[in-house]
């Protein structure tokens, strides 16, 4: 995905230009003003609605592994929804990905034919008086 095109995806999805976004002023990572009793910060990143709801629709609009200039610009595009640093953007991008892969798989090993597939497959080795799946000859 090249570099206009995520300038692209980004106004449509976020709509919003430089001018736009939060007004200046001491803000929490949840874009709230902080209180006084809430004036020591955790260092965890915590992604307001609004840097989500844009993060879920950059994937889902294609970005999946963004460069690290287009994460440059994702970042200082949700500068505007809150608190937010370029590492937290790669880091969102990565675990993201990691975690849909994670989904796909278990839900491949929860499908009924899958199972079926395997059992058949043991079976088949070990009447065959072969090997179990979990050997490996060279």
């Amino acid at each position: 995905m090249g570099y206009s095109k995520t300038i692209n995806i980004f106004h449509t999805v976020v709509g919003v230009t430089q001018s736009q976004g939060r007004s200046g002023g001491d803000y929490c990572y949840n874009g709230h003003q902080p209180s006084s009793a809430a004036s020591q910060q955790s260092s965890r990143w915590n992604p307001t609605p609004e840097q989500l709801r844009v993060l879920e629709e950059l994937y889902g609009h294609g970005l999946k592994t963004p460069t690290a200039e287009q994460i440059r610009q994702v970042t200082a595009r949700l500068q505007h929804f809150g608190k937010i640093e370029y590492k937290n953007v790669f880091y969102w991008f990565q675990n993201h990905r990691a975690r849909e892969r994670q989904k796909r798989r278990h839900e491949l090993l929860s499908m009924p034919q899958y199972h079926s597939k395997e059992k058949q497959l043991w079976s088949n080795k070990e009447s065959a008086g072969g090997i179990g799946l979990g050997t490996v000859l060279y």
